[in-house]
């Protein structure tokens, strides 16, 4: 018989008088079975997150017997079957034995008795029902011993809470993002009240995943907006000797501590979940919030775009990549414009991956779409025609701290179809003085950046050198030069003679330089062909 995990929730349990698991109260122990039979996660875990300390493999000898709706017919005791292992579970044999004479009922259809009271006598009978008294009696106050120690535990706990915590802090003082990070959390939890909001396993999204935001719930913690609730759930603490050694953020629960000498509870609570007017505002804060709320949203777009075109986001570098893509786009597009880039990119990409154009970028599919993205948007400016505006995607939900930052606080329900505003800090030089955009996207679009040339650079080279301008590996013949086009330009133009016109396309000349140049490269690529060098067996000079 299969061990239905129902059955669980209403038997009770018995315990030798050595098992670690006798001070745990019902609801303990239930879902400490719960966790072993249910999940498929070793036992090691399960024994951690309970806080049993021993071997893994020992622990099935300590599993509890549950009663059953037998009765002995010999004694009219209660009688008691012993759970199966883990391994055991789906072929459960549920024999049910008496604690007194041993009468047991066989589940595989063998003979039912293995001991009777026939040869009993009458003051043996009375003993063993004296026994079954004494042993009811041993439960109670084992349930009660527990119940008393997890009240001891509890008053500790609110006492170690209570004694670290903060200043409550004042409502007129808290920041934008203090006031943001607020409003998510008491908006995803429909929260009544500013204390006992709630715990995160008890809130999940439309999807049934956990809202857990590491980096939100470390920013309110750090502020002293958010504190741990001292009428949590017992198991929600790690506690060991007085003292709360560490907390599960997901089972505790959580206390707003914030206060008002203003607003009375139900109004400042109101105020903190629909924050508006009463926000302080900080431009240099205000902008740092926005643009960083757009380039989760945007970040969300792409890689929502790339997984409905089956492109995986495998390597580590490669979400780096897209926020960097993403960095640059902002700083001349609306999020609508950028929308459109990373539409046609994937779509691009899409196309040379189906008809199996796309040669070596197949190995690295992620930097192929942002290269697509990035010809689409260089041909689209060569030819003075303007990225258009594609809508936010429908199948996609907005961040709450977007709709609440840009529909409450800022007030720009609008901000899809605008550009970000940077402050000085993120203009990325501005000041600095630089060529046409036009003319630098030809430059970028010149540089090889495929890595799967390097094994063959390696295999042809007899030594190699870096210089100010570049690594020079020679093979058997000659030395080559590989260097980003500016360096090389600086190079060619050191050594050039009198007549050199460094205006004129064709300013690249063996006249001009002692290597033989093949083509201009990445930073991307020189690092790790000096990387692949210094691991090689190749010789070094200089």
């Amino acid at each position: 018989m299969k061990l239905d995990l129902k059955l669980l929730e209403d038997v009770g349990y018995q315990f030798g008088k050595d098992n670690p698991l006798i001070d745990f109260s019902k609801k303990e122990v239930t879902q400490l079975l719960l966790d072993y039979y249910a999940l498929l996660i070793p036992v090691e875990a399960v024994l951690q997150v309970h806080h049993l300390k021993m071997k893994a493999s020992l622990f099935s000898q300590y599993l509890p017997q549950i009663d059953t709706l037998d009765v002995c017919p010999n004694d009219t005791c209660k009688m008691w079957t012993q759970l199966p292992s883990r391994s055991k579970k789906e072929k459960w044999l549920e024999d049910s034995i008496c604690p007194m004479c041993g009468y047991t009922i066989k589940r595989n259809g063998k003979a039912k008795s293995l001991a009777s009271t026939a040869n009993l006598t009458q003051e043996q009978l009375n003993q063993q029902r004296l026994s079954n008294v004494a042993m009811k009696k041993s439960s109670a106050k084992q349930a009660a011993a527990a119940e008393h120690l997890a009240v001891e535990t509890r008053k500790k706990i609110k006492s170690f809470l209570r004694k670290r915590r903060p200043e409550k802090v004042d409502f007129l003082n808290l920041t934008v993002q203090e006031s943001l990070d607020i409003a998510v959390l008491l908006n995803q939890f429909h929260a009544s009240s500013l204390s006992n909001i709630g715990t995160f396993d008890e809130h999940l999204d439309i999807h049934g995943d956990s809202l857990y935001d590491d980096e939100l719930i470390n920013r309110m913690l750090k502020a002293d907006t958010l504190v741990f609730s001292e009428d949590s759930e017992v198991d929600s603490f790690v506690f060991d000797r007085d003292q709360v050694t560490s907390v599960y953020t997901t089972k505790v629960n959580w206390h707003i501590w914030v206060s008002s000498d203003y607003y009375s509870d139900e109004l400042l609570l109101e105020q903190l979940k629909n924050p508006g007017s009463s926000v302080m505002m900080n431009k240099t804060e205000i902008d740092s919030i926005y643009l960083g709320i757009v380039k989760k949203e945007i970040y969300k777009i792409f890689a929502w775009e790339l997984t409905e075109h089956k492109f995986s986001l495998n390597k580590a570098n490669d979400k780096i990549e897209i926020q960097e893509s993403i960095d640059s786009w902002l700083m001349s597009y609306t999020p609508a414009q950028i929308r459109a880039i990373i539409w046609r990119g994937v779509r691009m990409a899409n196309d040379s991956r189906t008809k199996e154009t796309w040669g070596n970028f197949k190995y690295h599919p992620i930097h192929f779409v942002i290269h697509e993205a990035k010809f689409y948007v260089g041909s689209t400016v060569d030819s003075n025609r303007v990225i258009p505006n594609y809508t936010y995607p429908k199948d996609i939900e907005r961040n709450l701290e977007t709709d609440i930052f840009f529909n409450q606080i800022i007030e720009v329900p609008d901000w899809y179809n605008k550009r970000v505003p940077l402050t000085k800090d993120e203009t990325y030089g501005n000041d600095v003085q630089t060529m046409s955009r036009i003319a630098m996207g030809k430059i970028a679009a010149l540089r090889e950046t495929d890595l799967s040339e390097i094994p063959q650079i390696l295999k042809n080279a007899v030594w190699y050198q870096e210089t100010d301008y570049g690594i020079v590996v020679a093979d058997p013949f000659v030395e080559w030069l590989f260097a980003g086009q500016v360096d090389v330009f600086d190079l060619v133009n050191s050594n050039a003679n009198d007549d050199f016109n460094p205006a004129l396309p064709a300013w690249l000349s063996m006249e001009n330089t002692d290597y033989f140049i093949n083509n201009f490269y990445s930073y991307g690529f020189l690092r790790q062909l000096r990387l692949s060098l210094e691991d090689s067996d190749v010789e070094r000079k200089g």
